[in-house]
């Protein structure tokens, strides 16, 4: 980042803790196909922390 003083508004964190490149790689390309998808964000952010975790890992077919 240019400045480091410049303050951004977050809404959404995806922590992904997986095993292997291939892996994180499969989930990403998951991920920001969905993020272009206003339901899924919508969902995502008003969901309880666990009932999100559930509908994503159903959103990406992995369980």
């Amino acid at each position: 980042m240019e400045n480091a003083d410049l303050m951004v508004t977050c809404h959404l964190i995806f922590n992904l803790a997986l095993s292997t490149s291939n892996q994180h790689l499969s989930i990403l390309k998951k991920l920001f196909t969905s993020f272009q998808n206003e339901t899924f964000i919508t969902q995502c952010q008003h969901l309880s922390c666990q009932q999100a975790k559930e509908w994503i890992a159903q959103q990406l077919n992995t369980k």
